[in-house]
């Protein structure tokens, strides 16, 4: 299984590449009513984020980032592979626990 749903949020596989803006999107869900998108990833620079972005403009449009320690970005992955591991997405666990150890082995 490559994602799966949990309520109303889909949970996706990680991005293999960095997109335009320097970021690689590790953990991502999306809502679908309303539009939102939580993400947890990686910039070029090795700096950890998380991001909320609300995108239906005719109700409300906003974004939150903010850059996070190692240690939230590890606990947000281990919560991730927990809820593969119940949704049973097998795919997507390998690749958090690989992404998981690369950062282990990452400088704080």
């Amino acid at each position: 299984m490559k994602g799966f749903f949990n309520g109303i949020w889909k949970h996706t596989l990680p991005e293999k590449e960095f997109d335009q803006e320097g970021n690689r999107r590790i953990i991502v869900n999306v809502c679908f009513g309303p539009l939102e998108t939580l993400t947890y990833g990686i910039t070029k620079d090795n700096q950890y984020y998380y991001k909320y972005e609300v995108l239906e403009p005719e109700i409300f449009a906003d974004v939150f980032f903010r850059y996070i320690e190692k240690q939230e970005m590890l606990e947000a992955i281990n919560e991730e592979i927990q809820l593969c591991k119940e949704y049973h997405a097998e795919e997507m666990r390998i690749l958090l626990e690989k992404e998981r150890e690369k950062i282990f082995m990452q400088l704080p």
